[in-house]
């Protein structure tokens, strides 16, 4: 693990503030990639991550099959981190609409709406 976090070909996690996490995939899901995000969402949420984005912004080859490990991953971790998959392809989205993941992670369009989110459901009403 470097100081970055860890990394897999082109696909890395990073520790943006403590407790959260972006998990960043650069390449096609095939190549162990899908597997690599499925790992390391456990290894941050085991070690305490509250919440993680998982960035497929630039990410190729995209389909039902290559998102079904993260999908999963996301369903199983969501009891102990706040997750949102970050991807800017509509067609993508709509396939994790409609998954059973829909119901256990957020989606959203781009990196920054990702953050944007986050930071919303930081805000708290005034007691």
């Amino acid at each position: 693990m470097s100081a970055l976090g860890t990394t897999h070909a082109l696909s890395m996690s990073l520790l943006i503030e403590p407790g959260t996490y972006l998990i960043s995939v650069r390449s096609d899901l095939n190549g162990g990639a899908g597997s690599f995000v499925e790992r390391e969402l456990g290894r941050l949420v085991g070690a305490g991550a509250r919440e993680v984005v998982i960035d497929l912004v630039d990410t190729a080859g995209l389909d039902a099959v290559r998102l079904a490990p993260i999908a999963d991953a996301g369903r199983r971790f969501s009891r102990d981190a706040d997750l949102t998959i970050a991807c800017e392809s509509p067609r993508v989205l709509r396939l994790l609409a409609r998954g059973p993941a829909a119901r256990s992670v957020h989606l959203a369009g781009s990196l920054t709406e990702a953050f944007a989110r986050l930071a919303r459901s930081r805000i708290r009403p005034a007691a």
